[in-house]
């Protein structure tokens, strides 16, 4: 049973791996982008409950970053 689902952006792979492995740890179905395109696209497609993001990434950051 999952708790809910998250997107989970961050452009860098080591903090993207350790906040997958304790979200999973606490039931959430975790989606990760690497960039801000991937990011929208993973909402479009999976509809989360929760975006969590860094907003300093590439492609599309700044316009994160900014709204």
């Amino acid at each position: 049973m999952t708790t809910g689902k998250i997107v989970l952006a961050n452009d860098e792979d080591h903090v993207l791996k350790v906040i997958v492995d304790r979200l999973e740890h606490y039931g959430f179905l975790v989606y990760a982008a690497r960039d801000g395109r991937e990011c929208l696209e993973l909402v479009a497609r999976h509809e989360p409950d929760l975006v969590l993001l860094d907003v300093r990434m590439p492609e599309m950051g700044e316009v994160f970053a900014h709204n």
